[in-house]
């Protein structure tokens, strides 16, 4: 038992594909939402919101009531979810994805690259706002070394993003 209750549910992730959550005073269930299925759950709360992504997919949930806000389709599969204040980021083998209550602030994605990033035609990635327009965006760069690791993409000393099954 608590001295003081948590500001939000306790929340679980059931075999059955649910997630629930309980008064964390009685131990009654509050409410529960159905996942997909297709993967191990990755979530990451802000205290007011939940995300749950499953797979290519990502459910955000108003934490107190259960209600499902959105649902994101995404083009990677989530590997790890981190929350920081009233945001959180999705991050997978092939993107980044940064979100809200409300939507997509930002994300990281692979796209098409027309000079070929390793001298043929590979992928790079660009960097969207919320509304999906392109921001930035990792071109070929000559004369710079490049190489592939566990730990990301590197050219010369810095780490310019995480790729993490190549």
């Amino acid at each position: 038992m608590y001295r003081e209750p948590p500001e939000s549910p306790p929340v679980v992730v059931t075999s059955d594909k649910l997630v629930q959550a309980f008064d964390s005073a009685t131990g009654k269930p509050l409410w529960e939402v159905e996942l997909e299925s297709g993967g191990y759950p990755r979530l990451a709360s802000t205290g007011a919101i939940l995300v749950v992504a499953v797979g290519k997919l990502a459910k955000v949930i108003d934490l107190h009531h259960g209600k499902v806000l959105y649902e994101l389709p995404l083009e990677f599969s989530v590997a790890a979810a981190v929350a920081d204040g009233a945001r959180v980021v999705l991050a997978g083998d092939r993107g980044l994805v940064c979100l809200d209550a409300r939507g997509v602030m930002w994300c990281v994605r692979p796209v098409e690259s027309e000079e070929g990033f390793f001298g043929t035609r590979d992928v790079a990635f660009g960097v969207h706002d919320g509304q999906g327009r392109p921001v930035a965006r990792l071109a070929r760069f000559a004369g710079e070394r490049v190489s592939r690791s566990d730990y990301g993409l590197c050219l010369g000393t810095s780490i310019a993003q995480p790729d993490v099954n190549t």
